[in-house]
C-alpha cells in the first residue's frame, strides 16, 4: 500500500512538472508571437518613413533600408543597394570619413553632406546616425535617418541674397531709412542718415525719435505718429522739419510703416527724403498766389473753388459770367442752388464725395445748371481736392466750361450718324460710347448691348491682332485706304467690314471714331469670281497642254524639252525672287516656246544629220511662227514675246530681232538661259547629249554677254548648290 501511495505521489508531481512544462512553453509561444509580432510593427514603420532609414554593418556595408531611401537616391528595388558601401551615396570622400570617425568617437552624428543619386546627379541631405550595439554593447553597425534639405537650402540661400540685395539697397539709398523699438528709440539708421542729418551712428542709434524733429512741430508730429500705433494704422506718410545736428532745418516727407510681432507693434521703420527744395518752392508759390489772381480773372474758362460743404468760396470772373450772377450772389452759396434738378445735384454731391473719399481728381464731369436769366446751359468742370499746403483738406477746386454749343453741335452730328447709311461708332478708352442704327442692322447686337463693351470684342479671333494694327496706322497717318476683317454677330456668323478710322475730340476728350460697312455680300460675290477665274486658268492650263502635245506630236525627238525648260526656268525665277505672277507666266510660256514648229516640216526637225544653213534658217523662224500663232491669245502674262524673245541675246547678237539689253523682257531672257542648259544636256537628232557640265560652263562663260548675269547665276545656284536635276534629260 506504501508502494503504491508512493507511486501515486510521483505521478502527481510527475503531473504537475508537465503541465508547469506546457504552461511554459505557451507562455514562450506567445513571447515568440509578440516578438514577431514588434519586429513586425518595427519593420512596417521603418519601411513606410518618409525619411529615408538605413541600417550598415562596422564595415560600413548596407544591410537594411527603407523604400524611402531607394527613391531618394532613385535606385529601382532594395537588392541595387543592399550590400554596397556607404560611402557609395556620398559625392565626397572626406564627408565619409567625417561621419565615420564622429560615429566611433561620439556613438552618433548629425549633419549635412552631399548625397549621391545613381544617375550622379547630387542633393543636400540632413542625416542622423547612430551606432548599433549588440547584448554586449559591442558595436556591429551604424544605422541613419535622412532628409532630403535640397530645397531648404535654395531657399535660405535666396533668402541670404535676398537679406544681402536689400542692405546694399539700404545702404546705398539716396533716403534716410531708419527703424525704432516700440518706445521710439532708434536701432538701425542707414549711410544717407548719417550724411543728411550731420550725425555720427552712435549719437543716433539708442536716441529718442523726437529729438530730432524740430520744436516747432514736434509735439504734432508726435500725435500724429502716436494715433498711428494707437489705430495700428499700417501705413502713414507725414511732412515735418528735421533738424541737423549742426541746428538746420530740413523737411522731410515721411512714409511710416509699423513693426509687428505676434500681433504686437514692436516698433516702426520709416523712409524719409530732404523734400526741402520742394516746400521752399510751394512758400515762393505761395507768396506769388496773388500775382495769379489777376491771370485767372484773365482766362477764358472759369475757375471755382469750394468748401467741404459744397459752397463757393473763390472764383474767377469767367466762373462769374458763365452762371451770370454778381460775386455777392454767388460767394457762400451752394452749387445745389444751380442745378438744374435735384438728380444732377446729387450726382454733383456723389462725385465730390468720391474725389474726397478717393483723393482722385475728377476729370471731364459734365453738369447742366440754371443761369440767373432762367436759361439751361450744360457745363464740364474738372476738380481736384483744396488743401492748406500738404495739410488737412478743405474743400475743392476745378476749372468750369460752358460746353452748351459744343453738346449742340454733338446732338447734330448724332443725328447725321443716325441717319448714315453706313456703321459709325466712337471708342473712348477702348469701350463703345456710340453707335449709329447701321451697326445694329448687321451685327444683331442692339445699342444696349454694345455700348461699354471693348471695340475688339466682336472681332473675329484671328482678326483681332491684324485689325489693332492697321488701325493704329490708320491713326497715325500711315495707312489711306480702308481695311477689311471679319465679326461674329450675335446669331454667331461671320461677316466681312470695311472700316476706316479717324482720331476726334468727343466731350471734350481724346476718341476714335469709326466708320463701317458691310461688305459680305461682295466677299461672297468676290469669292465666286475667284473660282470662275481659277476654272478658266484651269481651261488655259488645259490649252496650253494641249499646244505641248501637238508640238511634241510631230518632233518626237525634242519629247519633253518645252516641259523641263518650262520647270528648269520656274525654279531659275523663283530663286531670283520675282513675284508669283511672273513665275506662273514664265511656267505657261515655256510649256509652249517652241509652239512655232508647228509650221516647220518634221523632215527637218528630225534630220538626223548636221542642218543646212537654209535649214537652220527656217528653224530659226519657230520664234516669229510662235508670236504669230499667241499675239491674238488673251492671256493674263506677256506669253507670245516671251516666247517671240527666247532665242534673243543679251549682247544683240541672238534672233529674231537682235534685241539688247533691257529690251528683252526679264521672262524672256529667264527662258533663254534654260532653254539653252536644256537643249545641251539633252539628246537630239543631229547630235548626242554634250552633258550638263557643258551647258552650265556655256552659260557660266557667257553671262552679262549672251545671258542675263542675274538668270545665269541663279541657275548655276540651283545646279552647283541646291541639287537641282532635270526630270528625263
Amino acid at each position: 500500500m506504501k508502494d503504491q501511495s508512493k507511486t501515486k505521489q510521483v505521478l502527481i508531481q510527475e503531473m504537475a512538472c508537465l503541465k508547469q512544462r506546457i504552461t511554459d512553453l505557451e507562455r514562450s509561444e506567445s513571447e515568440r508571437k509578440l516578438a514577431e509580432q514588434e519586429l513586425l510593427l518595427k519593420n512596417l514603420i521603418f519601411d513606410a518613413s518618409i525619411t529615408a532609414n538605413s541600417v550598415a554593418d562596422i564595415k560600413g556595408i548596407l544591410t537594411h533600408t527603407n523604400s524611402s531611401f531607394i527613391r531618394m537616391w532613385g535606385y529601382e528595388n532594395k537588392e541595387e543597394v543592399i550590400g554596397k558601401p556607404i560611402g557609395d551615396f556620398l559625392k565626397f570622400e572626406h564627408e565619409t570619413r567625417k561621419i565615420i570617425t564622429a560615429l566611433n568617437e561620439n556613438n552618433e552624428w548629425t549633419g549635412e553632406y552631399t548625397a549621391l543619386r545613381r544617375d550622379g546627379t547630387t542633393f543636400n541631405a540632413y542625416a542622423q546616425a547612430t551606432i548599433v550595439t549588440d547584448e554586449s554593447g559591442n558595436t556591429i553597425g551604424y544605422q541613419s535617418t535622412v532628409l532630403d534639405i535640397t530645397e531648404r537650402k535654395k531657399a535660405e540661400e535666396a533668402l541670404r541674397e535676398s537679406k544681402e540685395q536689400y542692405r546694399t539697397l539700404v545702404e546705398n539709398a539716396s533716403d534716410i531709412v531708419f527703424r525704432t523699438d516700440g518706445t521710439g528709440h532708434f536701432t538701425f539708421i542707414n549711410q544717407a542718415a548719417l550724411r543728411i542729418t550731420g550725425y555720427e551712428e552712435e549719437e543716433i542709434i539708442g536716441r529718442h525719435y523726437p529729438t530730432l524733429i524740430h520744436p516747432d512741430m514736434r509735439d504734432e508730429a508726435m500725435k500724429f505718429f502716436g494715433r498711428q500705433f494707437v489705430k495700428r494704422i499700417q501705413n502713414t506718410y507725414l511732412e515735418y522739419p528735421l533738424l541737423t545736428k549742426e541746428g538746420h532745418k530740413l523737411w522731410c516727407g515721411q512714409n511710416t510703416q509699423l513693426i509687428f510681432e505676434d500681433d504686437h507693434v514692436v516698433g516702426f521703420q520709416a523712409v524719409s527724403r530732404d523734400i526741402t527744395e520742394r516746400k521752399q518752392a510751394e512758400e515762393e508759390l505761395k507768396r506769388s498766389e496773388e500775382r495769379y489772381r489777376t491771370i485767372l480773372d484773365e482766362i477764358e474758362d472759369g475757375y471755382q473753388e469750394v468748401d467741404l460743404s459744397g459752397n463757393f468760396t473763390f472764383f474767377n470772373e469767367s466762373f462769374r459770367k458763365i452762371f451770370g450772377y454778381s460775386e455777392n450772389e454767388l460767394l457762400g452759396s451752394n452749387f445745389r442752388r444751380y442745378a438744374a434738378d435735384e438728380e444732377t445735384a446729387d450726382s454733383v454731391y456723389r462725385a465730390y464725395n468720391q474725389m474726397y473719399k478717393t483723393g482722385n481728381p475728377l476729370q471731364r464731369f459734365e453738369w447742366d445748371i440754371i443761369t440767373k436769366d432762367g436759361a439751361r446751359r450744360s457745363i464740364e468742370f474738372s476738380a481736384s481736392l483744396l488743401r492748406d499746403g500738404e495739410g488737412p483738406r478743405r474743400g475743392f477746386r476745378g476749372i468750369v466750361r460752358d460746353v452748351t454749343d459744343r453738346k449742340f453741335v454733338e446732338e447734330q452730328y448724332r443725328t447725321m450718324a443716325n441717319s448714315a447709311q453706313t456703321g459709325v461708332y466712337i471708342v473712348q478708352d477702348g469701350r463703345l460710347c456710340f453707335v449709329n442704327p447701321h451697326i445694329p442692322s448687321y451685327s444683331g447686337y442692339q445699342e444696349e448691348d454694345l455700348i461699354g463693351e471693348r471695340v475688339l470684342h466682336f472681332v473675329h479671333p484671328d482678326d483681332r491682332e491684324m485689325v489693332w494694327k492697321m488701325a493704329r496706322k490708320m491713326l497715325a497717318g500711315e495707312l489711306t485706304a480702308p481695311y477689311e476683317y471679319r465679326i461674329v454677330d450675335k446669331n454667331n456668323q461671320v461677316r466681312w467690314i470695311m472700316e476706316t478710322v479717324t482720331p476726334i475730340s468727343y466731350k471734350g476728350r481724346s476718341a476714335v471714331l469709326g466708320n463701317t460697312m458691310d461688305i459680305t455680300d461682295r466677299k461672297r460675290t468676290e469669292g465666286e469670281l475667284r473660282q470662275t477665274l481659277d476654272s478658266l486658268r484651269k481651261a488655259f492650263g488645259a490649252t496650253i497642254q494641249v499646244m505641248v502635245s501637238a508640238v511634241e506630236a510631230r518632233d518626237p525627238y525634242t519629247a519633253g524639252h518645252q516641259i523641263r525648260s518650262a520647270d528648269l526656268a520656274r525654279a531659275i525665277a523663283t530663286e531670283m525672287g520675282l513675284p508669283q505672277e511672273k513665275i506662273d507666266g514664265i511656267r505657261m510660256a515655256g510649256s509652249i516656246h517652241d509652239i512655232g514648229k508647228l509650221s516647220i516640216p518634221v523632215e527637218i526637225l528630225s534630220k538626223p544629220t548636221k542642218l543646212t544653213n537654209l535649214e537652220f534658217s527656217l528653224i530659226k523662224e519657230h520664234s516669229q511662227k510662235g508670236y504669230e500663232m499667241l499675239k491674238d491669245v488673251e492671256s493674263p502674262w506677256p506669253m507670245a514675246q516671251i516666247v517671240y524673245q527666247h532665242h534673243e541675246r543679251m549682247d544683240g547678237s541672238g534672233y529674231p530681232r537682235n534685241l539688247k539689253g533691257d529690251d528683252i523682257l526679264m521672262e524672256a531672257r529667264i527662258m533663254a538661259v534654260a532653254d539653252v542648259v536644256e537643249s545641251m544636256a539633252s539628246y537630239r537628232p543631229y547630235r548626242p547629249a554634250l552633258g550638263l557640265n557643258a551647258a552650265l560652263e556655256q552659260i557660266e562663260n557667257n553671262k552679262g554677254t549672251l545671258y542675263d548675269a542675274g538668270a545665269a547665276d541663279a541657275c548655276l545656284r540651283l545646279f552647283r548648290e541646291k541639287g537641282f536635276q532635270l526630270e528625263g534629260a
